[in-house]
């Protein structure tokens, strides 16, 4: 991340951009599971005893303050 230099980024043509992958073979009903996580910030948590799972067809959105 740090070798990248936003300004040699041109914007992209498409009105909703994405990233996709292109997968080898299809993915089981459960695609991710996560029990007990925890995670702290300068000593703080952000959260404790997270879990999840993540079954085939869920969409996910990642959001930041």
């Amino acid at each position: 991340m740090d070798k990248i230099n936003v300004e040699d980024i041109q914007a992209s043509s498409r009105k909703y951009p994405g990233i996709v992958f292109d997968q080898e073979r299809k993915a089981g009903n459960q695609v991710l599971s996560v029990n007990g996580l925890t995670k702290h910030l300068h000593g703080e948590p952000l959260f404790q005893n997270l879990s999840f799972e993540v079954n085939t067809g869920d969409k996910i959105a990642f959001l930041a303050k």
